[in-house]
C-alpha cells in the first residue's frame, strides 16, 4: 500500500481546486462576521448565510480600493477565488472586491443612525420618563387588524380591566408609514393618555424599517406622555427601542409591562390587609401588657410613697441652699469692704495725680497760645495794611465812585444811555441821577 503525506495531500487538493475554472472570479452572497482590519492593511473576515460559514481574506492592495465602509453584520456580495493554505490544511476565499445588497445596505443605514442618536443623547436614560404604575387612560398606535393590538388588547383586559384603551389606528409598514406614525404620535401626545404602546408584529427588517427611521425616532423623542415600543419579536431591535422609555420583547409584553396585574394587585392586597390585621393585634396586646405592668408600679399603687420621697429631697436642697445663701453673703460682705477700702484710697490717689496734671497742662497751654498769638500777629499785621491800602472803600475815600445800572458796574460811557437811571456808589452812601448828557472823551 502506498502512503502520501500531508503536505503531498494538501498540495493535491489546492492544485486540483486552483484548476477548475468555476471557482475563480465567482460571485458570492453572504453576512460578514468576525471582521479584522491587521495593521499590514489586509482584511481578515468570515463569509456566512443561515447554515455555513467560510473564511476570507482580502489583501491590502484590493482593500485600499474599497469605497464602502464594511463592518459585522453587513450583507455583501464579494468578487473572490477559493484557494487552499497548505500549511493549515484549509480553503478560503481570497476575495477582491466587496459590495453592499438587500439586508446590508439597511444594516449599514441602521447602525450609521444609530450611532448619530445616540451621540446627540436621545438614548439617554436621563430623558426618559418612569411608566405608571396604575394607567387608567391607555393609547394604542399600530394597525388596527395586526394580532399585535389583538395581543394587547386582550393582555390588558385580563390584567387591568378598569383601564380605557383607545386605537390610534396607524400604517406600520411601507413607504408612507414612518409620517404616518410621526402624525399619530403627535396626536397621542394630546389625548392625555398615561401610557402610549407604539406596537407592530414581527416581519423582516424591511418590513419594520419605518421604526428605524430618523423622524419616527425624534418625534418619539419629543413626546412629553410615557412611550412602550413592542415593535417584531423578541429578537428583533429598531431605533424606536431605543429612543423609547420602555421597550418591550414583544407586544404582549408591553401590555404586561404597561398595566399591572389586577390578580396579583387583589392577592397583594389581602396579603398586605392580613400583615396589617396581625400587626394590629399583636401591637394591641404588647400594648396591654405594657398597660398592666405600668398600672402596677409604685405610680399607682403607692403615689403618696413617691410624693414623701419628692418632699424629703425638696427640704434637703433648701436647707443646703439656706446655707450656702449665708455663706456666700458674708464672704460677699468681706469682699466688698476690701473693694470700697481699695477703691477710696484709688480715688484720692488719682484726683491728686489729675488735679497736678490739669494745672500743668493748663499752664502750657497759656504759654502756647500766648507764642502763637504773637507769631501770628507779627505775620499778618503788614499784610492787613496792605489789604487795606487795596481797599475799594480806601480808594473811594479820595473821592472816587463806583456806578452802576440795574446792579451792574458800569466800566464805559458807551454803557450808558440819556435818560437812564443810575446809582453812584461813594465812600460813605449812595445817591441815584438821571442822565440827561454824556461825553466821551
Amino acid at each position: 500500500m502506498a502512503y502520501i503525506t500531508i503536505s503531498d495531500l494538501n498540495r493535491y487538493l489546492k492544485a486540483i481546486i486552483e484548476k477548475d475554472t468555476h471557482l475563480k472570479n465567482m460571485q458570492v452572497v453572504g453576512e460578514i462576521s468576525n471582521l479584522k482590519f491587521h495593521q499590514s492593511g489586509h482584511i481578515y473576515f468570515t463569509l456566512k448565510d443561515e447554515t455555513s460559514r467560510i473564511n476570507a481574506v482580502m489583501f491590502a492592495s484590493y482593500a485600499s480600493r474599497l469605497k464602502i465602509k464594511v463592518s459585522d453584520g453587513m450583507k455583501v456580495v464579494v468578487s473572490a477565488s477559493i484557494g487552499v493554505y497548505e500549511q493549515g490544511g484549509s480553503y478560503q476565499l481570497y476575495v477582491q472586491s466587496i459590495e453592499t445588497i438587500g439586508t446590508g445596505n439597511l444594516f449599514l443605514q441602521f447602525e450609521q443612525l444609530k450611532k448619530q442618536l445616540f451621540d446627540e443623547g436621545l438614548f439617554d436614560d436621563i430623558h426618559k420618563v418612569t411608566i405608571p404604575k396604575f394607567p387608567m387612560n391607555i393609547g394604542i398606535i399600530s394597525a388596527p387588524s395586526g394580532a399585535a393590538v389583538h395581543d394587547i388588547i386582550t393582555t390588558i383586559n385580563r390584567r387591568w380591566p378598569i383601564a380605557k384603551i383607545t386605537l390610534i389606528p396607524s400604517l406600520v409598514q411601507g413607504k408612507e408609514a414612518a409620517n404616518e406614525i410621526v402624525e399619530k404620535l403627535k396626536l397621542s401626545d394630546t389625548r392625555n393618555f398615561d401610557v402610549v404602546i407604539l406596537a407592530r408584529g414581527g416581519g423582516s427588517i424591511e418590513d419594520l424599517w419605518c421604526f428605524n427611521e430618523e423622524i419616527v425616532a425624534r418625534a418619539i423623542y419629543n413626546m412629553k406622555t410615557p412611550i412602550i415600543s413592542a415593535i417584531g419579536h423578541e429578537v428583533d431591535f429598531t431605533i424606536a427601542d431605543f429612543v423609547a422609555d420602555m421597550r418591550a420583547p414583544t407586544p404582549t409584553g408591553a401590555a404586561e409591562i404597561a398595566t399591572p396585574s389586577a390578580e396579583e394587585l387583589h392577592l397583594s392586597l389581602v396579603q398586605t390587609r392580613s400583615r396589617l390585621s396581625n400587626d394590629f393585634y399583636q401591637n394591641i396586646g404588647n400594648v396591654r401588657q405594657k398597660l398592666s405592668k405600668i398600672s402596677q408600679s409604685v405610680v399607682f399603687t403607692q403615689p403618696e410613697y413617691i410624693y414623701a420621697n419628692r418632699q424629703l429631697f425638696l427640704d434637703n436642697i433648701y436647707a443646703r441652699l439656706i446655707n450656702v445663701e449665708q455663706i456666700n453673703f458674708n464672704k460677699a460682705s468681706i469682699l466688698l469692704q476690701n473693694y470700697r477700702n481699695t477703691f477710696r484710697n484709688d480715688v484720692v490717689i488719682n484726683l491728686h495725680n489729675y488735679s497736678k496734671r490739669i494745672v500743668d497742662y493748663k499752664n502750657k497751654i497759656r504759654t502756647t497760645y500766648s507764642d502763637v498769638y504773637n507769631k501770628v500777629k507779627y505775620r499778618f499785621v503788614p499784610i492787613i495794611g496792605q489789604l487795606d491800602a487795596l481797599s475799594p472803600l480806601k480808594v473811594m475815600s479820595r473821592g472816587y465812585s463806583i456806578v452802576k445800572i440795574k446792579n451792574k458796574v458800569v466800566v464805559s460811557v458807551d454803557e450808558i444811555k440819556i435818560n437812564d437811571i443810575i446809582n453812584i456808589k461813594m465812600y460813605d452812601g449812595e445817591a441815584k441821577a438821571n442822565v440827561i448828557e454824556k461825553n466821551k472823551e
